[in-house]
């Protein structure tokens, strides 16, 4: 008996073993920014990247996930977004209370139009922790942050653990933290 319940034990292991991971939790999802914008809607882990990153692209990346509190996990992996012109999104865009984790490889460039942070966070819900070895230069245009809210609009929470971050706000805005000089939530490291 004894024999059997752990012959069926062992077949169920090998079973599970089988079974494919969730979706971005061992594979992430590698989209490329020059190829069109990229809109993640699901919690999970994804790489941004540009096949030429010494041209910059148009192409913006919006985050907002179809739950509320989603763990969005992103590389950004050499990528150069200038929106500033004829674009009304930001270069990169975290909404719907995102809970966004963005690990630096390479180098980073983004830069937004008028009334948008270069990574625009505008929900008192939305949490941003921006790390890794690599750097980004963030650009907000005119009353946008270079890294948080644009005109009168609040940034959520900003957590910068490493990296070499140079974030330049708009006319009237915070490098990091609030459009038109409104800061709510933002904190840095000790």
């Amino acid at each position: 008996m004894k024999r059997r319940i752990l012959s069926i034990a062992v077949a169920m292991v090998m079973c599970l073993a089988l079974l494919p991971a969730p979706a971005g939790a061992a594979n992430p999802i590698t989209q490329y920014i020059d190829k069109g914008d990229v809109t993640i809607r699901n919690a999970g882990s994804y790489i941004i990247t540009q096949t030429d990153p010494s041209t910059p692209t148009q192409n913006t990346i919006t985050i907002n996930p179809t739950a509320s509190g989603a763990a969005i996990d992103i590389t950004l992996k050499d990528v150069n977004i200038d929106a500033s012109q004829g674009s009304y999104s930001a270069a990169i865009g975290v909404y719907n209370g995102a809970q966004v984790t963005i690990t630096l490889e390479g180098n980073n460039f983004v830069k937004s139009p008028r009334n948008k942070a270069g990574i625009f966070t505008n929900e008192y819900s939305n949490s941003l922790t921006i790390r890794g070895e690599g750097s980004l230069e963030a650009w907000g245009g005119d009353y946008g942050a270079g890294i948080g809210g644009a005109l009168m609009d609040p940034c959520g929470t900003i957590q910068i653990e490493s990296g070499t971050i140079r974030a330049y706000g708009g006319k009237g805005a915070a490098g990091i933290g609030g459009g038109d000089v409104i800061a709510y939530g933002s904190k840095f490291p000790s």
